[in-house]
């Protein structure tokens, strides 16, 4: 299979950090330019091709077979268009966009030009995640009654772009999000309406919320989650069926280059899962680069993508629990 050379835009911390090691160790797929305002930066993360100082140039690098959008969430609905435009395969950052409109938008355009637009949800890709749904749709706990899902931490520095609504800041965007996708991703129901039944926040004086509450219920699941800057670091998730009930040791998104576990209780018993350390933001590298070459018409190996609907189904319940008072 040839390598799928991906355009990455943004050199910053989630870049560093995460996905130029990925883009390194994944299989398939080889960075081949990096843009940033910082080209020194940009060309510290080894790309085959070159740094440029632009998005733009990245974009239009006939070399360059697929973009990863990393910039800050104002950014992503702008550059998935320029990139769709150039016929470029997009694997966006999470959130996909900054609210329900945009979002459909950019499935829209999306659609419209053939292309393939996948959000960055990692954590999706991840062997427990994918252990999680397997069980599910193979009826392990029965049908799904309730979703308890959580991502908080207390560390946001004061200019954070977090903080910034501008720039897509607030706690509900940047971790709620993972919550949210994961309930997308068990329900699988994109056209289920969604009843937001109560919310608290707590908001910034910039005016991005730093902490979200919410209780909905959708396609006869209720569901609990919260997201937050300012209470202790943890994640959890507890997911409950007729029949039994599945749990994820903490950190129940995040699990990166460590080992993690899953608890199952159903008719057979308790049963526990361990799960060797992995990135999964390599995983979902592989994977969509496998993608991205098949559409290229390259021999490929199996591959899995999230079903795009399920990032319109956050992005509208996100949506909804912002705008509830």
């Amino acid at each position: 299979m040839n390598n799928t050379r991906w355009g990455l835009l943004g050199a910053g911390w989630i870049s560093q950090r995460a996905i130029v090691p990925a883009m390194h160790s994944a299989s398939g797929a080889t960075l081949w330019s990096v843009g940033a305002r910082d080209v020194a930066r940009a060309a510290s993360l080894g790309p085959m091709g070159g740094a440029q100082d632009n998005y733009r140039s990245v974009v239009d690098d006939p070399e360059v077979d697929a973009i990863y959008i990393a910039l800050d969430n104002a950014g992503h609905l702008p550059w998935i268009e320029a990139a769709l435009d150039a016929g470029k395969p997009v694997l966006c950052e999470k959130p996909l966009t900054m609210n329900p409109g945009q979002t459909q938008r950019a499935l829209a355009w999306a659609h419209d030009r053939n292309g393939l637009l996948v959000e960055a949800a990692w954590n999706l890709w991840h062997p427990r995640t994918q252990r999680l749904l397997a069980l599910i749709r193979g009826g392990a706990i029965g049908v799904v009654t309730s979703i308890d899902a959580h991502f908080t931490f207390d560390t946001v520095p004061h200019n954070n772009y977090r903080l910034d609504p501008l720039r897509g800041g607030g706690a509900l965007l940047d971790v709620g999000c993972y919550a949210l996708m994961l309930t997308a991703a068990v329900i699988d129901d994109d056209d289920s309406e969604i009843d937001v039944q109560s919310v608290e926040r707590v908001v910034h004086e910039g005016g991005v919320d730093l902490q979200t509450h919410a209780s909905l219920r959708a396609a006869g699941v209720q569901v609990t989650m919260g997201a937050s800057f300012i209470a202790p670091e943890s994640q959890s998730v507890l997911i409950r069926g007729s029949h039994g009930s599945i749990w994820l040791s903490d950190p129940a998104f995040t699990s990166y280059l460590s080992a993690s576990t899953l608890r199952c209780t159903s008719a057979e018993g308790t049963a526990t899962e361990t799960f060797p350390p992995v990135d999964a933001y390599a995983e979902m590298i592989t994977q969509v680069s496998a993608a991205v070459a098949s559409r290229m018409g390259h021999h490929t190996t199996d591959h899995w993508l999230p079903d795009p609907q399920w990032s319109r189904w956050v992005s509208t319940a996100m949506g909804q629990i912002a705008a509830t008072t």
